[in-house]
């Protein structure tokens, strides 16, 4: 997943009022959708985000997705 330096800012600004909102398997009869609130807060740059634009990496962001 890739998030541009806006976004990364906006989220780092919006604080806990920022999700992510993450569909997988969009082209199948069941997708999903995965929901991260406060992502600047779960997310270390450099450990879990890499600065080409900022990507968090699949493992990472499921570990982090709320189950409703």
């Amino acid at each position: 997943m890739r998030l541009s330096s806006n976004e990364w800012k906006k989220a780092r600004y919006f604080d806990a009022k920022f999700w992510l909102y993450i569909v997988t398997d969009a082209g199948t009869d069941v997708p999903q959708l995965h929901c991260i609130q406060n992502p600047a807060a779960q997310f270390r740059v450099g450990e879990d985000i890499f600065a080409t634009g900022f990507i968090i990496h699949d493992e990472t962001w499921r570990e982090k997705v709320r189950s409703e």
